[in-house]
Parts: C-alpha cells; sequence; structure tokens
C-alpha cells in the first residue's frame, strides 16, 4: 500500500511539474507579450556651462554648431572646471531644454534617457524649485548624446 502512495505523489508531483511549465510557456509566448515594447537606456553627458538665450521656452533637439549657436551660449568660467564641454556635431547631438524666465531659484535634472520599442528617444527631467530671488533667471539643461541614438524625441518634465 505504501508503494502504491508513493507512486501515486510521485505521479501528481511529476504531473504538477508539467502543468506549470507549460502554463509559464503559455505566459511567455502571449500576444500580449509580443506585443510589450522593451525600454533601453541610452548614455550622455550633462552640457556644462552654457546658457540658453530668450528665444528657447521649451525643449529642441540640436544637430548642428550654427543651430546650436542660434539659441545657446557659452557661459565660461574660470578655474579647474570652468570650460564648456565639448560637443562634437559630427558624433554627438544635444537635446536643450530651457523654460521661461523666474525669480524662482530653478534647477532642471536630468532623470533618464530610453529609448522605446519603436525607436522613439524618451528624456525625462525634473525641475526643482527653491527659494525667490531678487533678480530673474532662465532655467536650462542640456544634455549630449552619441548620434546613433538621433530620432524622434518627446520631452517629459516630471
Amino acid at each position: 500500500m505504501k508503494i502504491i502512495v508513493i507512486h501515486l505523489f510521485s505521479f501528481i508531483f511529476i504531473l504538477n511539474g508539467c502543468a506549470n511549465n507549460q502554463r509559464q510557456n503559455d505566459v511567455n509566448h502571449s500576444p500580449i507579450m509580443e506585443e510589450f515594447e522593451f525600454e533601453q537606456s541610452v548614455p550622455f553627458t550633462i552640457a556644462e556651462n552654457y546658457f540658453s538665450n530668450e528665444d528657447l521656452n521649451s525643449f529642441i533637439t540640436i544637430v548642428s554648431q550654427s543651430e546650436f549657436d542660434q539659441y545657446i551660449g557659452m557661459a565660461t568660467t574660470m578655474g579647474k572646471h570652468g570650460q564648456p564641454t565639448p560637443i562634437d556635431f559630427k558624433k554627438q547631438w544635444v537635446i536643450a531644454v530651457a523654460l521661461p524666465s523666474t525669480d524662482i531659484n530653478t534647477q532642471l535634472i536630468p532623470i533618464s534617457l530610453k529609448k522605446d520599442g519603436k525607436g522613439k528617444i524618451i528624456f525625462t527631467f525634473k525641475a526643482v524649485e527653491g527659494n525667490k530671488l531678487s533678480y530673474k533667471i532662465k532655467p536650462f539643461l542640456a544634455i549630449i548624446v552619441d548620434r546613433k541614438y538621433l530620432g524622434e524625441i518627446q520631452v517629459i518634465k516630471i
């Protein structure tokens, strides 16, 4: 009798394992999973020591030096890290974000740059507001991206 019970439990255990494996395969090959789009992180560098002119009040993608010079200026300062970050437009492009002038101390912080399953680049940044100032500033952020990621872009402010 013990042998029959042991064989019965073994048979149930094996049957259950096969059923779970089949259910797992069904989930992995379902039409829902095939339509799901995976995101890929895209590397970037923050462009330091630049500012935007008054014409830029949203975001722009820049692919040439002449276009860059039209919207962005260099803010060179003295010291070890005073030079603007070099940009090679033959190999790179720029995503620049500027908000309207404000008297609230505002810093723009990059959160992520991703490429979705359809090839769209999604740039997410955060605007951190501080204290009231006695003068106006123009919050600005620019990132440098490798040209191999050039494409349609969506910018999200959180």
